[in-house]
């Protein structure tokens, strides 16, 4: 499934758990995925 293997990907020490600290590396990398986005959008 494509949330398992989200969540695989950023338990980055692999300890089955996604932290805090991974969490955000999320978070971040979905607001510069939205900002580009919508920059990009904007262009036209």
């Amino acid at each position: 499934m494509v949330v398992e293997k989200i969540m695989s990907d950023l338990d980055e020490n692999k300890d089955g758990e996604v932290d805090f600290q991974e969490f955000v590396i999320l978070v971040a990398a979905l607001a510069v995925s939205t900002l580009l986005q919508h920059a990009s959008g904007h262009r036209k």
